[in-house]
This record gives C-alpha cells, sequence and structure tokens, in this order.
C-alpha cells in the first residue's frame, strides 16, 4: 500500500503541466479567441500539443519563451 502522505509534487512536474487556452490567455493576456485567430493565421509563435479535440500548451515552454522575450527586450533598449 502506497503512503499518500509522502507523495509529493515536484517542482519539476508542476513547471511541466499543460495549460489550456483560457489558462494561456490569462497568463499572455489575450482573449482565447485571439490565441485561436493567431493559430489559425500561423502566427502564434507557441505549438500546442493536441490531446483528442483539446489543445494545450506545456508551462515550461511558455516560461522559457516569456524569459526569451524579456531577454530579447532587455537587449533591444
Amino acid at each position: 500500500m502506497m503512503d499518500e502522505g509522502n507523495i509529493s509534487i515536484g517542482e519539476a512536474a508542476v513547471a511541466d503541466c499543460l495549460l489550456d487556452s483560457e489558462s494561456l490567455g490569462r497568463l499572455l493576456g489575450m482573449s482565447r479567441a485571439s490565441i485561436r485567430v493567431a493559430l489559425c493565421r500561423g502566427r502564434f509563435p507557441l505549438k500546442p500539443i493536441r490531446i483528442g479535440r483539446r489543445l494545450r500548451w506545456r508551462a515550461s515552454v511558455i516560461r522559457n519563451w516569456l524569459d526569451s522575450q524579456s531577454a530579447d527586450a532587455a537587449g533591444g533598449r
């Protein structure tokens, strides 16, 4: 029998959770519709993972992309 009291979600597991379009939109300050339009037009820089009919994005990929955007903006000053 597994002792559930000793199970913890590691930082790596939380860092690589999957976000839906609503969560992604809140994080990026975009509506779900804007994300969908950008995806359909090929203008959205983050590739989703398709699970059935749903689209999801890895939190770690989003975080890395945001970090790179911040670094690019700081370097462009």
